[in-house]
């Protein structure tokens, strides 16, 4: 017994460290190959990978938590919906420049993986691609990408810094929710929109810079962010947000950062009102003060120059000369002065307080009855396409339910959801309800 105990143990060994290989192409599967060899799973061939709705169907799904490493080589197009979702063992991925998405919940939940690096020929991040990678701690978006999906990167909470680039257009539904690593954030102004819950949850967060590009935040987008200390913003005329932006926001405490001249502006404008209103001509004169501080309070350099003026000619002609010569900083107090966008980059890099600023899209989805007592909901909206999901959120971020649209009005049941508020959201359209 014992013996035949020893054959088949080894036979497994055998057959676990052999090299597998499945087709994984779309349309055609034989277009594209994956090979399973020692922890190394290499994605080959020419074309779009499959998208998995059920990730049980994945070839490897048995033996995902033994994938260490994915190389992906040049001539695959795409990274399949779902196709490493809960690899926990990945530490590593290779992406060619041929790929040019990546699939929703590509890498959902490798909590192993630590560093990725988008290639520049990806133009679209997938909803939920990054979700709860909480060993990811830098990731560097490339130029190519437009949008950042729904949760693309939501949980990963070690995530510590993000480069959002000037191709970005949309940051979308909780894109960065709950990423407590994150500290600051810039905002580049290609950036026309940031959705609901986009930073909410991110309590490490200290310092966002929002550009006059933005014209709509969605509700909740800095939700929790209770770090926040300063908020700059670019816009000469405030831009109209909805009080719940900076939900559970100490907005009393946090600077908010204007343009020269908008203070009274600002200070008229609802939301906006209720920050600690400073502009740019104030923000120079604290760095003024802060000079002056640093050079009288330095005795020893003071002495030693009066020293060496009533002394010696020609130190003190030197000393004359490098005055004359130094003009780092009477050059840095002149840009400040005249041009904004390089006192934002002096404020980044000299001040301690931060920055942040959000605006509202309103929903044109009717939603009845709200609240709902029954567990029953209707939704009721013209312009979506038949069978476009009807998606159901926490407050939190996570996605609970999920339905497909029937016609212009559908009906879905609750009764499972505990007592709350919820957010729904069909395609571009969110309304919040509340299950007693």
């Amino acid at each position: 017994m014992k013996k035949i105990t020893t054959f088949f143990v080894a036979l497994a060994i055998a057959l676990t460290a052999s090299a597998q290989t499945w087709d994984v192409g779309s349309p055609n599967a034989a277009d594209v190959t994956a090979t399973l060899n020692s922890g190394v799973l290499t994605i080959s061939g020419t074309g779009a990978m499959a998208d998995y709705n059920d990730p049980a169907a994945r070839p490897w799904a048995d033996v995902r938590n033994s994938i260490t490493s994915v190389v992906i080589e040049d001539g695959v197009t795409s990274i399949g919906d779902r196709a490493f979702q809960d690899c926990t063992g990945l530490t590593e991925v290779t992406i060619p420049n041929s790929v040019t998405s990546i699939g929703r919940s590509a890498f959902f939940q490798c909590t192993g993986l630590t560093s990725v690096t988008i290639p520049n020929s990806v133009t679209s991040i997938g909803s939920q691609a990054f979700w709860r990678c909480t060993g990811l701690t830098e990731v560097t978006i490339p130029n190519s990408v437009t949008s950042i999906g729904n949760n693309a990167f939501q949980g990963c909470t070690g995530l510590t810094s993000v480069t959002i680039p000037n191709s970005v257009t949309n940051i979308d539904f909780a894109a960065f929710s709950g990423c407590t690593g994150l500290t600051s954030v810039t905002i580049p102004n290609s950036v026309t929109s940031i959705g609901s819950l986009a930073f909410g949850y991110c309590t490490g967060l200290t310092s966002v810079i929002i550009p006059n590009s933005v014209t709509s935040i969605g509700d909740w987008a800095f939700q929790n962010c209770t770090g926040l200390t300063a908020v700059f913003v670019e816009w000469d005329t405030p831009l109209d947000i909805s009080s719940d932006v900076f939900s559970n926001v100490p907005v009393q405490n946090v600077q908010l950062i204007v343009p020269r001249g908008t203070v009274n502006a600002y200070r008229a404008a609802l939301v906006w009102q209720d920050f600690v209103l400073s502009d740019a001509n104030s923000i120079i004169a604290l760095l003024r003060d802060s000079i002056a501080t640093l050079q009288s309070e330095n005795s020893t350099l003071n002495s030693t120059i009066t020293t060496l003026q009533s002394q010696n000619t020609t130190l003190n002609n030197s000393i004359t000369t490098l005055q004359g010569e130094n003009t780092t900083l009477s050059n840095s107090i002149t840009v400040l002065e005249i041009e904004n966008s390089d006192l934002r980059t002096q404020l980044a890099s000299c001040s301690s307080t931060p920055t942040s600023t959000a605006a509202t899209a309103q929903s044109t989805v009717k939603i009845y009855p709200n609240p709902t007592t029954t567990g029953e909901l209707k939704i009721e909206n013209g312009e979506w396409s038949v069978g476009e999901a009807i998606e159901v959120y926490a407050m939190s971020g996570a996605l609970v339910a999920t339905y497909p649209t029937i016609g212009e009005t559908t009906s879905i049941n609750l009764s499972h959801l505990p007592v709350g508020t919820y957010v729904l959201k069909v395609g571009r359209y969110t309304a919040r309800f509340v299950k007693q």
